[in-house]
């Protein structure tokens, strides 16, 4: 969820793997190359995320590195598919290897009041757009909303 430095990982559900990712909680990810982040600036409002998405774009920028949003033109429009879509998908973004999709839970306003995400190996998560993780983290969403109220 959003801290006060960004999206930050509230909880972790670690299952035995082969391959360990390193994300706990407190973990404070960034918005442009994170499954959750994306979900958060996408559904999150503007005054909350612009300053932290020009500052991501000016660090990739001074970087030299090659990442996949590279102006506040692209980020709008990355941002518009995570809500056309209803989940966010990196792979490999923000550390090599690894793929993450997350989804939103909105409550009865439409407000972003939490994000699940799956992380994974590469070859171990299905990242797909009509996958089984995207399905199923799309139904457990809707679980916690009914939940929630």
């Amino acid at each position: 969820m959003w801290g006060n430095d960004g999206p930050t990982v509230l909880y972790w559900l670690d299952v035995p793997r082969p391959v360990s990712v390193i994300i706990r909680p407190g973990s404070i990810l960034p918005l442009l190359t994170s499954a959750l982040g994306l979900v958060c600036a996408a559904y999150l409002p503007p005054d909350l995320t612009k300053k932290h998405i020009t500052k991501e774009i000016a660090e990739h920028k001074r970087s030299g590195l090659d990442f996949p949003v590279k102006s506040e033109a692209e980020a709008a429009r990355k941002l518009a598919d995570v809500r056309a879509r209803g989940f966010s998908l990196v792979r490999g973004d923000l550390i090599r290897g690894i793929d993450a999709m997350a989804v939103p839970v909105l409550d009865f306003k439409k407000d972003l009041v939490a994000v699940l995400a799956a992380v994974g190996p590469s070859k171990s998560i299905d990242v797909s757009s009509k996958g089984k993780s995207v399905r199923e983290l799309k139904l457990a969403a809707k679980k916690f909303v009914s939940q929630i109220g």
